[in-house]
């Protein structure tokens, strides 16, 4: 697996209350990391600089289908190291995940459905203010 320097990454983080299961994937949708880590600081510190230095200088958004209770700790440490964090609603994830192969539900499959959905939403976000500025959206 090639890793390109400088790459935007998307992280995705199926959360749970003891665990949850990142997956990153790169701007093709190549998974690049998968992993189950233990809802602990110092863990979930180590995943936080696992996925930068993936990124090797370029920019990493993390999504995650929780907003309180089990992610609460996540999502403060993302924020006191100032990470970009969207917001999927597990709604969201559920209603998607028909759209992707693979029967049932698993962490890996939701997390990479979430990292995924963050690419995309960042993509649609760039049309939406290139549209807003009459350029025309391309690839």
């Amino acid at each position: 697996m090639e890793v390109v320097v400088g790459q935007q990454l998307w992280a995705g983080v199926d959360a749970g209350k003891s665990e949850h299961h990142c997956v990153v994937i790169d701007g093709d949708g190549q998974r690049l990391l998968s992993q189950r880590v233990a809802n602990d600081e110092t863990v979930l510190l180590e995943l936080i600089q696992a996925v930068i230095t993936l990124a090797d200088g370029g920019d990493v958004t993390w999504a995650i289908d929780l907003n309180h209770g089990g992610a609460a700790l996540l999502i403060t440490l993302l924020i006191t190291h100032e990470q970009r964090l969207l917001y999927i609603p597990g709604r969201t994830v559920h209603h998607a995940s028909g759209g992707y192969r693979g029967d049932g539900k698993t962490d890996a499959k939701d997390a990479a459905i979430i990292a995924d959905q963050a690419a995309c939403a960042a993509i649609c976000n760039r049309c939406v203010r290139a549209t807003r500025s009459r350029w025309i959206c391309g690839s």
